[in-house]
């Protein structure tokens, strides 16, 4: 056998060698791979879906099956059979030929001497592309493919991996791979999943765009996110005539281990879209930035289409997310400003320690009671990598470090919280590895925010990262919102199908446009604010997915309607009259008026207020009429009439709980 030539088969070329390799197979010999296996690598052919590929890291040797040839067949033959099939070749004249230099996605094809009594056995190999590897990714990429045109030839991820378990191939992630796909697909076996994908595929996206199947799936998280709980929950205990609030606090425990049972379905499916969406945008950037053909040219159009689109996607993922957290911390946009650090940049999954942060995650999941949600999930959280709401407890921060010197850190820090050594003891331990010590600094300081965070968020007051004193203050009014004047406007929406206006205050208009009024109806809305011939400025509601405020899902308007919204079927804009506003803090015993350009930058330039409104470079300065204290408007206080619905009478007249704080050398919380 020593002259004989074999194929190396690990994956779908045991059952489908392919016609040229087929009629020259003289025998099938079982073995084990002389190297390590893993699901790590997509296929365009399979649209995206995981296939098996050798590992460097991980992974297992797995069962295999050495495709014998018959003899006479010469090494180069062999080769170019396995190449082509490997490619997916049709023309029988391309040749194999070895690169000196290949890229990512150049298939090689290898050799191995004397293997398992064979004289040389070929395989292919081509690097992994997949990362992190954690079953989510690799069952959305499955599921995915058989919701393609892929599943209808038969060449999906979920039947790729149901072939692969048959020839009794298992590697590492094999059991929870297929376990993601059996619970996103409500099945018990894979065939019974592949049966439901299939009349998904058929039934629902045979001609839908990609842009209808993502709304598709978001409406389903959403689902999740809001619904599921309670409708989980009436499913054992029907409400009947009983008053929501005492059914919530009769059933309270059961319906919230229902909703976080939500929630851990939605957030495990969130984070495997914004990965899949993550590998695709580097894809595409690549193709972007190597374009050099006139046909790669011409594609970077709707390359770059697709990246906006991304981005979009990912905009409404995190939203969702963000939905949770709004729940999580009771609506209290306060809290959310103490989570957001203000760190510049796009969230980059791939580039954090999200695997082990998934695996803490999980781990406190396990209890049904509890909800560990992943801060890099979310579009505004900073603090830390978990935000945990646990029975009994409130809300908790947690750090998740990795490695053998942060993990030491982490011990450090620990006494050091407990008071056990000084911070003297804890800088003397890493006085000889220099990297250690700054890296021991950077957590202090991450460890000091995080604290201050925690310690506003428990008592209602303590220092933000500038050292200025924060203090909540609690009205002792309720907060009137004009979120039934919204209701009005859709219900004369749908009324009429076309428009609806409304204005609050005297200041603020408010317009909803659908169909022929959808693109235009932002110029009739400033066309009334510019009647006045005082400066206004416009807002797109839209924006309120690049916002830490409450999030559109929890509007007064039906499920429908949002995602109408989202998807800007629906235009909703606000047009704020900047003067009219002005004159409503007279009522109250406050004076508003414009600053000079100058006195402007010197009070942005002193005190680092980035967040001080601005027109035409002009800031606004509040005085308190009997104690003449000042204060500035910023934008957090506009936010709050379009984002937060607060009547603009009543955000005027709270700036009188800002002059009690500043009385008392505080910085008052929002």
């Amino acid at each position: 056998m020593s002259s004989s030539i074999g194929i190396l088969a690990y994956g779908s070329l045991i059952n489908d060698p392919g016609d040229e390799i087929e009629h020259l197979i003289v025998d099938r010999k079982n073995c084990l791979t002389p190297f390590p296996i893993e699901y790590a690598r997509t296929s365009r052919s399979r649209h995206g879906a995981p296939t098996l590929v050798p590992v460097e890291l991980n992974g297992a040797r797995v069962n295999a099956v050495i495709l014998v040839l018959e003899g006479g067949t010469s090494l180069a033959e062999a080769k170019n059979m396995l190449w082509r099939r490997e490619t997916r070749q049709k023309d029988k004249t391309k040749i194999y030929r070895e690169l000196p230099n290949p890229g990512p996605d150049t298939v090689q094809v290898k050799s191995i001497n004397n293997f398992e009594g064979i004289g040389q056995v070929l395989y292919t190999q081509i690097r992994q592309n997949i990362s992190p590897l954690i079953p989510q990714v690799l069952s959305m990429q499955a599921i995915q493919s058989i919701l393609s045109a892929a599943g209808d030839q038969g060449l999906d991820g979920v039947r790729y991996l149901l072939n692969a378990k048959n020839n009794g191939i298992v590697t590492p992630l094999s059991a929870a791979y297929e376990a993601e796909i059996l619970k996103q697909t409500g099945s018990h076996s894979l065939t019974e999943a592949i049966a439901i994908l299939d009349a998904e595929r058929n039934e629902h996206l045979s001609t839908a765009s990609d842009w209808e199947t993502f709304e598709k799936q978001l409406k389903e998280i959403a689902d999740l996110v809001g619904e599921y709980g309670l409708n989980k929950t009436l499913e054992v205990y029907p409400m009947g005539d009983t008053p929501i609030a005492e059914y919530h606090k009769k059933h309270f425990k059961l319906f919230t281990a229902n909703v976080h049972a939500g929630w851990k379905q939605a957030q495990k499916k969130i984070l495997a879209h914004l990965l899949l969406l993550e590998n695709e945008t580097d894809g595409l950037k690549d193709k972007i930035r190597t374009a050099k053909s006139s046909p790669e040219k011409r594609a970077v159009k709707n390359q770059k289409k697709r990246l906006a689109t991304i981005e979009i996607e990912e905009r409404m993922l995190r939203h969702l997310i963000d939905t949770i957290a709004w729940s999580m911390i009771g609506g209290q946009l306060y809290i959310a400003r103490r989570l957001f650090q203000g760190t510049e940049g796009e969230k980059r999954l791939m580039k954090t320690n999200i695997a082990s942060v998934v695996a803490a995650a999980d781990k406190y999941n396990e209890n049904e009671a509890d909800f560990a949600l992943i801060t890099d999930l979310s579009a505004y959280i900073q603090t830390g990598d978990l935000l945990i709401m646990k029975a009994g407890k409130g809300l908790e921060v947690v750090e998740v470090k990795e490695g053998e010197v942060n993990h030491r850190i982490l011990h450090v820090l620990d006494d050091l919280m407990a008071k056990e050594k000084t911070m003297e003891e804890v800088i003397g331990e890493f006085k000889g590895d220099p990297k250690a010590l700054e890296q021991l600094e950077r957590n202090l300081k991450q460890y000091e925010k995080t604290l201050s965070t925690l310690e506003i968020l428990k008592n209602d007051k303590g220092e933000d990262e500038q050292g200025r004193q924060v203090n909540i203050i609690t009205p002792k009014e309720e907060t009137p919102l004009f979120d039934d004047r919204l209701a009005v406007m859709y219900d004369k929406l749908q009324e009429n199908g076309t428009w609806a206006y409304e204005n609050i205050d005297g200041c603020l208009h408010i317009g909803m446009y659908k169909g022929q009024f959808r693109a235009g109806g932002h110029i009739i809305l400033e066309g009334l604010a510019k009647q006045h011939g005082g400066p206004y400025f416009l807002v797109d509601y839209v924006s309120i997915l690049k916002s830490l405020h409450k999030p559109l899902f929890v509007l007064p308007f039906p499920r429908e309607f949002i995602f109408d919204l989202m998807f800007t079927r629906v235009k909703l804009y606000f047009v704020v009259e900047v003067e009219a506003f002005m004159k409503l803090f007279s009522d109250y015993g406050m004076t508003a008026e414009w600053m000079s350009t100058k006195e402007t930058m010197r009070l942005k330039e002193k005190y680092k207020l980035d967040e001080l409104f601005t027109m035409a470079k002009r800031g606004i300065k509040l005085t308190h009429d009997e104690t003449k204290h000042v204060s500035y408007l910023h934008h957090g206080i506009f936010n709050r009439l379009y984002f937060e619905h607060i009547y603009p009478s009543y955000v005027a007249y709270s700036q009188l709980y800002s002059f009690k704080s500043a009385a008392n050398n505080e910085m008052p919380g929002e």
